[in-house]
């Protein structure tokens, strides 16, 4: 047996801890050669992990990729992403080392697994490997096309010649090809993981994991042979490694739609295992801990887990607002644009945009006076406060103070002027007038770093602890929830013109939301749902491009609105003797300060290219279209 060096790691309890089967959740602390890595349950346990850990997570609390669309902006040091023109390797990922790790796991287990090691546990052992591998695929193929599908070990030596090497490469599998194997590899493996009574894991392989990767890639799968199809640029290859014939787009949505409603049917001991987080009448806070509460939670189907024992990330701490940070630098990097919160509807009016002047078509009518600076926000969608701090937010029990600087009358001009103050000056009678703050301590600026230069901070997956303010945060990425499964049953449904099906599955996530019920849902009504719902999730990257759209919210002008993140700033009245003294108002801005040029996704940015070298090594790769 070739040797090898397996580094454990000591993830066991951490994908493992929520199953009550003691095989599923030994720990090993060992390093080891292959020889031993199949001699014990423990160091299967061992080497699963590590695949585990390194399944990727696109967008998992990384503040960078969160700022790159329509959801926000950068406000860490330098222009971050705010000067983004997408390049053709944006979100390429072509790991086959990973691939090659998962099939020597497959291939060589069954043949030198320990005796002592029941069979029916072998068996799930390598069901969790093909699912692992399922998912890595699915992974690929979102971003780069059809990949080569490999699902064998390759041996080769030092004698070999490049002819040689050059037969062990494969070509790229059809795009098609690649989502049929997904679906087929879910369907294989689902049922070996009912395991009858037992507490249903959210950080290894489910039967409901599988349904819901599955339902997810066919709907991807159906839209993009729709959408693709009837663009004004069709994105294909003649080999079809890029492109789905429109001819299947009702197959997939079908697919799709049926994964969804096997996954709703789903029971132990006669109760659903999954369904929406409903477990606080306050609806803001609901949501809040929807991405917090890791216990009784049905609503977290499949995620990536962290915890105090050193697997911690920092999204707290890289957003935490500018007064309540724990270091000199640091914070605020995902301000969310005024256009995400004006996505989110008002509870009696689907309308969200905010009102701020008398007459919002002309820029000279009078200002909007409000009594409170969080009034401006009074009966919206309670998931805004759950995604987004605002001004009047409360957070770690204190209220943010968001504010612009001072709206100072001037009665020989009849007009206000707007003057802002330095919150970050030594002097601190620069943030004074009159005696009174100019500038809140939570900003917003138009000058500074790691503070708001939108108004706005981010409220979602932010947790009010001392430990993660200072760094160490454990809220979980859910890598796939049930709000998803009913809007992606929704849109399947819609696909497929059965309206009954998508007023049902749609209204419940806005019943959760506590909003109307719409009698008759359109598509765009779906992606709007899917927009304010999973904000900040890592969907909407993945939502844009498959409905093939992309390219004109993001097409590089300033006067488009999606391509472009606007600010909302407010400004406290100074006017003594004035009904509006010590009132708000509020000034829009198309483009928020230091967000410097208009997103441009091209429609080559539809797949990401290979490297030069990925191209080198495998010269039976075909470049992706429109990235010359």
């Amino acid at each position: 047996m070739k040797k090898v060096t397996l580094y454990i790691f000591s993830l066991i309890l951490l994908l493992g801890a929520t199953s009550c089967n003691d095989w599923l959740t030994r720990e090993p602390k060992d390093t080891m050669n292959d020889e031993q890595v199949f001699s014990s349950e423990t160091t299967i346990n061992s080497y699963l992990a590590g695949l585990y850990q390194r399944l990727p997570d696109a967008g998992c609390f990384a503040t960078d990729f969160q700022t790159s669309f329509d959801e926000g902006m950068w406000g860490g040091n330098a222009m971050g992403t705010n000067t983004l023109v997408m390049s053709f390797d944006f979100m390429h990922y072509y790991d086959y080392n990973l691939i090659r790790d998962i099939n020597y796991f497959i291939e060589t287990l069954p043949k030198e697994v320990s005796s002592t090691v029941d069979q029916s546990h072998v068996d799930y052992y390598l069901a969790e490997a093909r699912f692992i591998r399922a998912y890595v695929y699915f992974e690929m193929v979102k971003r780069m096309g059809g990949v080569p599908l490999i699902e064998k070990l390759y041996t080769y030596d030092s004698s070999m010649t490049v002819d040689d090497l050059v037969n062990f490469c494969e070509p790229r599998t059809s795009e098609a090809a690649m989502y049929d194997y997904i679906a087929k590899e879910m369907d294989a493996v689902m049922n070996v993981f009912d395991l009858g009574n037992a507490k249903v894991s959210t950080t290894r392989a489910t039967k409901g994991a599988c349904l819901a990767i599955k339902a997810r890639a066919m709907l991807y799968a159906g839209s993009l042979a729709k959408y693709n199809s009837s663009s004004d640029t069709p994105v294909t290859l003649a080999s079809g490694a890029v492109g789905i014939p429109a001819s299947r787009a009702n197959e997939y949505y079908q697919k799709c739609l049926d994964a969804c409603e096997d996954l709703m049917e789903l029971k132990v001991n006669g109760a659903p295992i999954y369904g929406l987080y409903q477990k606080s009448s306050d609806l803001t806070q609901n949501f809040v801990d929807l991405f917090l509460k890791k216990d009784d939670n049905p609503e977290i189907i499949f995620a990536r887990d962290y915890s105090s024992e050193g697997n911690t990330h920092t999204w707290t701490s890289a957003n935490i607002p500018y007064s309540q940070r724990s270091i000199a630098t640091g914070g605020a990097e995902v301000n969310p644009g005024l256009n995400l919160v004006e996505a989110f509807e008002f509870i009696d009016n689907r309308d969200g945009k905010l009102k701020t002047r008398v007459n919002e078509d002309d820029a000279n009518s009078d200002y909007v006076y409000y009594d409170n600076i969080g009034d401006i926000f009074n009966n919206k969608d309670p998931r805004m406060a759950a995604t987004i701090m605002v001004p009047g937010s409360t957070f770690n029990s204190k209220q943010l103070d968001i504010q612009a600087g001072l709206a100072i009358w001037n009665e020989s001009t009849g007009k206000y002027t707007l003057r802002v103050g330095d919150i970050t000056a030594s002097d601190a009678s620069k943030n004074l007038y009159e005696g009174i703050q100019i500038t809140g301590n939570d900003g917003p600026s138009s000058k500074d770093y790691y503070i708001t230069h939108t108004g706005f901070y981010v409220r979602k997956f932010m947790e009010e602890s001392t430990a993660a303010v200072g760094g160490s945060s454990t809220a979980s990425w859910p890598r796939y929830r049930y709000a998803e499964v009913l809007l992606n049953a929704a849109e399947a449904a819609y696909e497929l013109g059965l309206t009954d099906k998508v007023y049902d599955y749609f209204n419940q996530v806005r019943t959760r939301a506590g909003l109307n019920k719409i009698e008759a849902p359109t598509m765009e009504d779906i992606r709007h749902e899917r927009q304010v719902e999973f904000a900040f999730e890592s969907l909407r990257y993945f939502d844009v491009k498959r409905w093939r759209i992309a390219d004109k919210l993001y097409d590089g002008l300033a006067t488009t609105e999606t391509a472009t993140i606007s600010s909302l700033f407010p400004y406290k009245v100074y006017r003594p003797g004035s009904e509006y003294h010590n009132k708000y108002i509020f000034v829009k801005s198309s483009k928020a300060p230091l967000f410097n040029a208009p997103r441009k996704f091209s429609v080559g940015n539809y797949y990401s290219a290979f490297t030069n070298d990925e191209l080198t090594k495998n010269p039976k790769l075909e470049k992706n279209p429109y990235q010359n």
